[in-house]
């Protein structure tokens, strides 16, 4: 019972030694990584954004006449397992 007690003290004083250590000593102030300054940037920097297109604009894009025909042509047909690949 008493090495027990002996192990369990030691324990104690060890782990508040280790609390007291790692707390102990003023805050170091961290070292600034960059070399150069940042850029300022201000409202006056950026730069406006553009006004959004409006509907009339963006739906003459999908104009197209339904009755011209496609007018596609195949170029290649492989045939693979028994597929054929177009």
């Amino acid at each position: 019972m008493g090495h027990l007690h002996l192990s369990r003290q030691i324990a104690v004083v060890t782990i508040a030694a280790f609390l007291l250590g790692a707390c102990a000593g003023a805050p170091v102030a961290p070292t600034p990584t960059l070399r150069s300054p940042l850029p300022t940037v201000t409202l006056a920097s950026i730069p406006p954004t553009p006004p959004a297109p409006q509907y009339e604009d963006l739906i003459r894009l999908f104009d197209y006449d339904p009755q011209a025909p496609l007018d596609f042509v195949e170029t290649d047909v492989r045939n693979q397992d028994d597929v054929g690949i177009h």
